[in-house]
């Protein structure tokens, strides 16, 4: 998982997201406010992912939940599934036109992260617990 996490990290870093063509410009105010609602939405995205899986936070050297070790069975994919569409439904509230540019991208690269996490959930693969790459 921890490999998944961290390839499909790196390869949305090098995808540019798509920009939003029919968002109507707003005030500068509105763009500090998507600014914000963004860095706090993924910060509560990342929190959460802290929580959900505990061993990639341990491997990050966050010991906040190091005596925990995550649901990897089919009902806590479903949970964390779920919990992604709820954040993009959330993310998809704020409008990219609002944000600064360095915030489009970021913004671009949480969704598609959420968008893989959600359609990842539909395969057959996910009832497969190991790998060549990684193994219980």
């Amino acid at each position: 998982m921890r490999n998944l996490l961290l390839s499909t990290a790196l390869s949305l870093a090098l995808v540019a997201p798509a920009a939003a063509q029919d968002m109507p410009v707003t005030a500068a105010s509105d763009a500090a406010d998507g600014n914000a609602a963004l860095k706090s939405l993924v910060d509560e995205y990342w929190a959460d992912v802290l929580k959900l899986q505990p061993i990639f936070a341990s491997s990050l050297g966050i010991d906040t939940y190091a005596n925990e070790v995550g649901d990897s069975s089919l009902e806590g994919m479903d949970r964390q599934a779920a919990t992604a569409s709820g954040f993009l439904t959330k993310l998809r509230r704020i409008a990219p036109a609002d944000l600064s540019a360095a915030n489009k991208v970021e913004y671009g690269i949480f969704e598609r992260a959420l968008k893989d996490t959600v359609d990842a959930n539909s395969f057959g693969q996910r009832t497969i617990n190991f790998s060549t790459y990684s193994s219980w």
